[in-house]
């Protein structure tokens, strides 16, 4: 599972899914190593984590394809 979407505060935030479960913790450190400082995380369940970003990225799409390759290269 994966959604993305316009954050209405700022910013960006993006829904995770896992066939295994994940420590929020943990996957907001890898979210850290792509370069998004000041990003949070937010356990919806074991296998479900809402990441909010302060970037507003122009290309929503992208952006948040570009964030799920890098946590694949990761896990």
């Amino acid at each position: 599972v994966f959604n993305y979407s316009v954050e209405f505060t700022g910013g960006a935030q993006i829904l995770l899914g896992f066939s295994n479960p994940i420590k929020a913790s943990n996957l907001l450190a890898m979210v850290e190593k792509t370069g998004l400082d000041g990003a949070t995380a937010r356990e919806f369940s074991h296998h479900e984590i809402l990441i909010r970003t302060k970037e507003t990225p122009s290309d929503i799409a992208s952006f948040g394809e570009s964030v799920r390759e890098s946590l694949q290269t990761q896990m």
